[in-house]
């Protein structure tokens, strides 16, 4: 048995049957793309192009390809026009670390810019993303998958940039490769379709480190918890941890069921209540107060 094996079984995953299937609806995206009709390479240092795109009201215009929000309508007019595309997978965790001030997103980028370099793809797409690759494939990743093609090539900076998820993406990875889709680890030096074990073991290690930090961070909580900490624990709002001697319990906020009071003694529909306490800036521990917010308190129990 391999240990890649036995860390499948540890894991609670059969080899034969370590698949989850990963779709997604090709469908115009929030942003009502219906079809892509042209595109230009405005930028031809970079690789990058720029779309002429026609929306759902007929409306047609030019739009930067990070602003086009339309994987699948992309990948359609690519695959009929005989683009050769690379996908540059660019992913964080949180989105700190997205922010303008940290160069984790632009150091991937820069990265794996200059290692496409020379070859022989048309197209650079760039995909930015701030979301965890442990609990599930985001739906921007699944669209990325679908809108590639046969000869392309998917590549990250690291194999955990791609997924700490065995599970949920490794039929996923398959399913790519099968495609024609090249899918390379910039880091690792490692191509799934030429080194596939090593590629699957890369994602085994990420997936054992995720769970590894997860318990760790379980256990502090647990520990804070049971040592009173008022900030740990989500508790409904309007309640509120107290202590009461060496006894930790739960208690009204008095606060919080003031405003609880408000929403539901107004009159106003939720839309309107988000919009009074946004202008008399009033906020729910620290957020804008949405309507769904409002609703919610509306329909739990009094």
């Amino acid at each position: 048995m391999t240990s890649i094996e036995e860390s499948f079984q540890t894991l609670g995953i059969a080899t034969a049957t370590a698949t989850a299937t990963a779709t997604a609806t090709a469908t115009a995206p929030p942003n009502k793309v219906k079809e892509v009709l042209n595109h230009r390479n405005s930028r031809k240092k970079s690789c990058r192009y720029d779309y002429q795109v026609k929306f759902a009201d007929d409306s047609i215009e030019w739009v930067y390809d990070e602003n086009c929000d339309c994987n699948v309508a992309i990948g359609r007019y690519c695959q009929s026009q005989n683009i050769k595309v690379a996908h540059i997978l660019c992913r964080v965790s949180t989105v700190a670390q997205a922010q303008p001030n940290c160069l984790s997103l632009d150091g991937q980028s820069k990265a794996l810019s200059d290692f496409l370099q020379g070859k022989g793809f048309d197209h650079h797409r760039e995909h930015r993303m701030n979301v965890s690759a442990y609990k599930s494939l985001s739906k921007n990743i699944v669209d990325i998958g679908n809108s590639c093609n046969p000869g392309d090539m998917l590549c990250v900076w690291k194999i955990d940039r791609l997924s700490r998820n065995i599970i949920k993406s490794l039929s996923w990875i398959d399913n790519l490769s099968e495609r024609g889709v090249e899918i390379y680890a910039l880091t690792e030096n490692l191509s799934y379709r030429e080194n596939k074990l090593q590629f699957i073991q890369g994602i085994l290690d990420a997936h054992k480190e995720s769970e590894s930090i997860s318990l760790r961070v379980k256990m502090s909580n647990d520990a804070k918890r049971e040592r009173g900490d008022m900030a740990i624990g989500s508790l409904p709002y309007g309640k509120m941890y107290s202590l009461s001697g060496n006894v930790k319990v739960v208690v009204d906020n008095n606060q919080e069921q003031k405003i609880i009071k408000k929403i539901r003694d107004s009159r106003h529909n939720p839309l309107e209540l988000a919009a009074q306490f946004t202008h008399s800036k009033i906020l729910k521990r620290g957020r804008k107060w949405t309507p769904g917010m409002i609703k919610r308190i509306l329909s739990s129990k009094k």
